[in-house]
């Protein structure tokens, strides 16, 4: 797929020749295509393979490698590519747990549970690099307004180690859009908090 990542890259480089671009995300998920599990070497050399590529078209490109939050089907660090070709370690991170009370899922699941947040946090600090949320959101569990409370305090908390976070606004196969009616206690305390 050389000549694809050739194209792509030659694009975005003329139109934003310092984006920070995303690759093979969520490796660590049986659905995308570039699941890792019993490939890590191939990915691990793929990644590196087309962070070279797009090197050549722009050396201000930045890099992020991002997992899904929890075990997953992949313990995530097994699918690093190393520190000289990843630029943010970033985790998308959504309210999708069943078991328990929304402060006990916030604590189990993504708080403190394998691959959440103080992992992250403590895997990106060991790397020397800066965290990213580049997806983050409510989601199949419904209206979870402490989701976000928690999520923001998390922000401020670590506000000098993150690079940047977007909230995935979006009403398709997971239901996360926020500036609908679908979500009206999240979508009220998302516009307090994150508002200037």
């Amino acid at each position: 797929h050389d000549a694809a990542f050739e194209a792509a890259a030659g694009a975005i480089a003329e139109a934003q020749p310092k984006a920070i671009i995303r690759l093979g995300w969520e490796m660590n998920l049986d659905s995308t295509a570039w699941f890792a599990r019993g490939r890590e070497a191939d990915y691990i050399a793929a990644y590196r393979r087309v962070v070279g590529i797009f090197r050549r078209h722009s050396n201000e490109f930045r890099f992020d490698w991002c997992p899904g939050w929890g075990p997953q089907e992949l313990p995530a660090d097994l699918a690093y590519p190393g520190d000289d070709v990843v630029d943010y370690i970033g985790l998308d991170v959504y309210d999708f747990r069943y078991e328990g009370s929304p402060e006990e899922r916030w604590e189990k699941f993504y708080l403190k549970g394998p691959f959440g947040l103080e992992w992250h946090r403590d895997f990106a600090a060991a790397h020397g690099k800066p965290m990213s949320y580049p997806e983050w959101g409510v989601g199949n569990f419904g209206d979870n307004p402490y989701f976000i409370q928690q999520m923001h305090r998390w922000f401020v908390q670590n506000q000098d180690n993150i690079a940047y976070a977007a909230y995935f606004n979006v009403d398709g196969l997971w239901p996360t859009q926020i500036d609908n009616d679908r979500f009206p206690k999240s979508r009220d305390l998302f516009r307090k908090l994150f508002s200037r």
